[in-house]
């Protein structure tokens, strides 16, 4: 990961550490840190605008302090070139012969997050930070109608996947 790299974080980059890590109640330096690298001035570390919306939907703890604390700095990506890539990927997810039912019909719901942060990734030369892992052989010859994951789609576009560890690292900032 080079100094000049930028990140866009996906939703369970916040829901995994919230749900299964870091409890907002008892780790409140790790949610500072996490605020800190993502509202600083000409920071790397982007949350989309769907991402942020996405996080302020359930009403807990979690979406509160998304409210509270990322309200303002989200990455707007309304350009014509994201949403031509963003067309590129739905459209490969519906003819690749890598998915079929739900699973791909589920990445066509208003408000889905992923597609559009692959796009934005692609477009940008930026890694996605996701916990999110591969669905490991997924092909033409061994379809799955389980969603699309975030590495799988993202490998076909060039982007790399990386984990918040891996952005911890990068930053080299002690919670």
């Amino acid at each position: 990961m080079g100094s000049r790299t930028s990140y866009l974080m996906d939703s369970n980059s916040f829901i995994a550490p919230f749900r299964n890590y870091y409890a907002m109640g008892h780790f409140p330096s790790y949610w500072g840190w996490l605020k800190a690298i993502i509202v600083q001035p000409d920071s790397r570390v982007k949350v989309p605008l769907a991402v942020y919306e996405e996080l302020t939907l359930g009403g807990d703890d979690l979406s509160k302090w998304t409210q509270g604390n990322l309200q303002g700095i989200t990455y707007d990506s309304d350009t014509i070139e994201v949403w031509a890539k963003f067309g590129e990927i739905i459209n490969y997810v519906h003819n690749s012969g890598c998915y079929y039912g739900a699973g791909k019909i589920n990445w066509d719901q208003i408000g889905k997050a992923d597609p559009l942060l692959i796009a934005i990734a692609a477009v940008k030369g930026w890694q996605i930070v996701t916990f999110e892992q591969s669905s490991g052989n997924v092909s033409p010859k061994n379809p799955t109608k389980k969603e699309p994951k975030i590495p799988d789609v993202a490998r076909q576009f060039g982007v790399r996947c990386v984990n918040l560890y891996e952005v911890e690292t990068a930053f080299a900032l002690r919670v």
